[in-house]
């Protein structure tokens, strides 16, 4: 039998050395004395495979998944106290682990086309958490089992559900033939209330019907998986429902993994980590997540667990995962746009980011973003995150372990990928000019004109009086090149008054015009009288002759240049 690990292998080897000492069926002589063997270990003696096993020719064995071999290296597991049962719930924890992955894999099988999904997101977190983990100091109570079974294990079940979720959500898919561009099929009253949710998103629905007139199919479908997303993390029967209880059941519940992996428990971490900041910390939710409990009570595998320690630790791992479906809004609005978000892109930020260490005890995001609007997420993203650390510390009093997660995050290092030395864009006003969508939207919507009609015809006043506005520019400049008179015809359309032929005037040319206007709000026909040209002169601090020139070339009837001194 090939050793499966280092202690096995160890016993093995000592066992044929005692064979082969003195009165073992080896010797070869009275009085030698036995190699002594001394092992010298760098890693965990139960995590390292000294001979992997590799699949025979013709065998059907498959390859260990990823996610197990990972949660059987968790740091977690050397930072555990002692116990009868630790070894056990070790076994069943990488056990569980693994038979996610292989449930993730089935269920990222049917969305290969789904933009949002992340197949490095588990790792990640895993990672943020085995982070938050080392920061606990030796000197408090250490990780119980359960709590190391936990930690390890929901970074994977997050991820296995939410990805088998959205899996099944068939009625959200988009790209199909049915309604909206919709799959067919599923539920009428999933379907129901999927569109109830879609209704609270006009500006995405008009957004994804827009671009499939204009043939952007990628920016409707990825608009259209955001809101199947969404809509599975919004819904409460995602979190206590039969497909979480599904993914459990393989776990013994006459063990103390089923003590400890229990379906009420895992909703409650799961819901806490789509949750706000302040969830953990309302009045109502320590009958949900409790400070101390006692696992399999009185009997030999008695452990505690430290549930909201664990809630805290995978909810703030999840912030520091950065996943992208999570994101604030910001990013889907950019899609389908004239400069969009490019979703690859998005990963691959998000796959380079760093928490840098700032400070005594924060950390700072790094990251290089291709659009304003991905850098303007990741500052809202760690702002949350800031807030969700000030409630953890809150905390303290009750959890002093809380007291060494990191104090504060920033969006300080965020920063414009540079080409040639430039960045690709300006970081400052970022927030304002991605608001442009959202005024455009405003101002053509209802809620400035109820009546469409009114809206309609005040879009046409003001693009006429944008034309004549520029007409008048135009001519402005072009006597201003040459021509000093204009000629008797544009004379004449500059003394109309009627309607919406009105002439369109700026600079000094509007201050004396307004200066003579007619109180009824229309430029007089009749010419204009010695005495409101002297008014005008007067008002305006302008000689009566530069008035009377200026009034000529606009077009006006003015009183002889001669009548007047200077």
């Amino acid at each position: 039998m090939v050793p499966a690990d280092v202690q096995t292998l160890e016993k093995a080897l000592r066992h044929r050395l005692a064979a082969a000492g003195p009165g073992g069926a080896g010797a070869s002589g009275a009085g030698r004395a036995p190699c002594m063997l001394r092992s010298v270990l760098h890693c965990d003696p139960r995590a390292f495979r000294p001979f992997p096993a590799a699949a025979s020719p013709g065998s059907s064995a498959l390859p260990e998944h990823p996610w197990r071999r990972a949660a059987e290296r968790h740091v977690a597991w050397t930072l555990m106290a002692n116990s009868p049962a630790a070894e056990e719930l070790r076994t069943a924890t990488v056990d569980l682990v693994g038979r996610l992955g292989a449930a993730r894999d089935h269920a990222a099988a049917a969305l290969q086309a789904d933009p949002w999904l992340d197949p490095m997101l588990a790792l990640r977190l895993m990672k943020r958490i085995e982070f938050l983990v080392r920061r606990l100091p030796a000197d408090l109570p250490p990780l119980s089992p359960a709590e190391a079974g936990l930690l390890i294990a929901v970074p994977f079940l997050h991820e296995t559900l939410w990805t088998a979720l959205v899996a099944r959500a068939t009625v959200a898919h988009p790209g199909g033939p049915g309604p909206g561009g919709r799959l067919p099929g599923g539920d009428d009253a999933d379907r129901a209330e999927f569109e109830n949710f879609t209704r609270l998103h006009p500006r995405l629905l008009r957004r994804i019907d827009r671009t499939r007139r204009t043939g952007d199919t990628g920016a409707a479908e990825a608009i259209g998986w955001w809101l199947a997303h969404r809509w599975v993390a919004r819904r409460p029967v995602s979190y206590r429902g039969p497909a979480l209880a599904g993914l459990l059941v393989g776990v013994d519940p006459d063990t103390p993994a089923g003590e400890v992996f229990t379906a009420g428990r895992a909703s409650a971490l799961l819901t806490a980590m789509r949750a706000d900041p302040a969830h953990l910390n309302r009045p109502g939710q320590a009958a949900v997540l409790r400070d101390l409990v006692t696992v399999a009570p009185a009997t030999g595998d008695e452990m505690t667990l430290r549930e909201r320690l664990v809630g805290y630790l995978v909810t703030v791992g999840q912030r520091m995962a950065l996943e992208p479906a999570a994101l604030p809004d910001v990013i889907v609005e950019h899609l389908g746009v004239g400069d969009p978000v490019d979703l690859a892109l998005l990963g691959e930020t998000i796959r380079g980011a760093q928490w840098q260490h700032r400070g005594r005890s924060g950390r700072a995001l790094s990251a290089r973003c291709q659009h304003q609007a991905v850098q303007v997420a990741l500052e809202r993203h760690t702002a949350e995150l800031d807030s969700l650390l000030a409630e953890a510390h809150r905390a303290a009093g009750e959890i002093p372990a809380l007291a060494y997660l990191p104090t504060h995050a920033t969006a300080e290092a965020v920063r414009a990928v540079e080409v040639d030395g430039q960045p690709v864009y300006s970081s400052a006003g970022a927030q304002f000019r991605l608001a442009e969508d959202k005024v455009q939207e405003l101002l053509m919507g209802e809620q400035l004109y109820t009546n469409r009609g009114l809206a309609i015809r005040e879009f046409y006043q003001n693009a006429l009086d944008a034309c004549r506005y520029r007409r008048a520019r135009e001519q402005t400049a072009a006597r201003s090149r040459g021509a000093r008179r204009p000629s008797p015809a544009s004379r004449r359309r500059g003394r109309r008054s009627h309607g919406m032929e009105r002439l369109i005037v700026d600079g000094d040319d509007a201050m004396i015009v307004t200066m003579l206007r007619d109180p009824r709000g229309r430029y007089a026909d009749r010419p204009f009288s010695r005495a409101e040209i002297l008014i005008a002169s007067h008002r305006l601090r302008r000689t009566p002759r530069r008035i009377v020139d200026r009034l000529a070339e606009l077009g006006f009837a003015v009183p002889a240049r001669d009548t007047f001194d200077r």
